[in-house]
């Protein structure tokens, strides 16, 4: 059965001489953020990145269900964290399963955040950080005053769904004053440009903001979701260079001990 999204019928020039039939995939979808860009953010893109406060605002601002509903025709489930959500599993956990998430989508919300940590919000314009610093309510270390929250996205073309959906995000961040610039490639392009600066930094791996190649992660043939190839510290597919001590902690725990518990406080704590 499809989530209860209310998927759309077959497109009326295809009905009558094909079948739909769903797929369900045992993945979850995501972009990387570079936390080593000196790209965008007028060089300061990667300290952007690192600030939890930021994370939260962009996403508070992207609305998925809406998304779903609008570009993909009801096709899909909301992703809130590392553990796909559909079909029902024991895996998926917390505020994975709940409406809108840990950051549920709201405009003001996301404005407020960067509001209160040392940014002047120009909804349509340039939002840039007027208090610098690394105390409560300021930017957060490495961003110097007057930095602009300018951005660059790489995205996969050719499908058009996943550009109605890029142009949807940046049309709502961009009425918290964050400015992306949109660049379109084919999918093995986005995926040479996100370069990862681990375990060498090359000039290519600070030469990127985002990168959205539209497939996120699919868990096969490795079923279990551990996070141990895409969010652990040094990772293959880490393409963006997150790194954080008690996610690793976790994903190891993940990879040891099989009770539900433990993936529940590494995806709760992702998330």
């Amino acid at each position: 059965d499809l989530p209860p999204t209310q998927a759309g019928p077959n497109a009326p020039l295809l009905r009558g001489k094909y079948d739909l039939v769903e797929t369900e995939d045992w993945q979850i979808n995501y972009f990387p953020e570079n936390y080593r860009s000196t790209r965008g953010a007028g060089g300061h893109a990667g300290w952007v990145f690192r600030q939890l406060y930021f994370r939260q605002a962009l996403q508070t601002l992207v609305n998925q269900s809406g998304l779903i509903k609008n570009y993909f025709k009801g096709y899909g489930t909301p992703t809130y964290g590392p553990a796909p959500v559909y079909p029902p599993n024991n895996f998926a956990h917390g505020v994975e399963l709940e409406a809108g998430g840990p950051y549920p989508f709201s405009m003001s919300k996301g404005q407020s955040l960067l509001a209160a940590h040392g940014w002047k919000v120009v909804p349509g314009g340039s939002t840039t950080c007027v208090k610098p610093g690394t105390g409560a309510g300021d930017c957060g270390a490495g961003i110097p005053k007057g930095t602009p929250l300018t951005f660059q996205e790489v995205y996969a073309s050719g499908s058009e769904a996943l550009t109605e959906v890029v142009e949807n995000e940046v049309a709502n961040w961009a009425k918290a004053g964050i400015k992306v610039t949109l660049v379109a490639m084919p999918f093995n392009d986005v995926l040479r440009r996100a370069v990862s600066c681990y375990p060498v930094a090359i000039p290519p791996c600070h030469a990127w903001d985002m990168a959205n190649w539209g497939g996120g992660w699919l868990y096969s043939p490795d079923y279990l979701p551990t996070g141990e190839q895409t969010f652990a510290t040094g990772a293959a597919s880490n393409q963006g260079d997150y790194s954080n001590p008690t996610n690793d902690k976790l994903i190891k725990e993940t990879n040891r001990v099989s009770k539900l518990s433990v993936f529940y406080r590494w995806e709760d704590f992702l998330a």
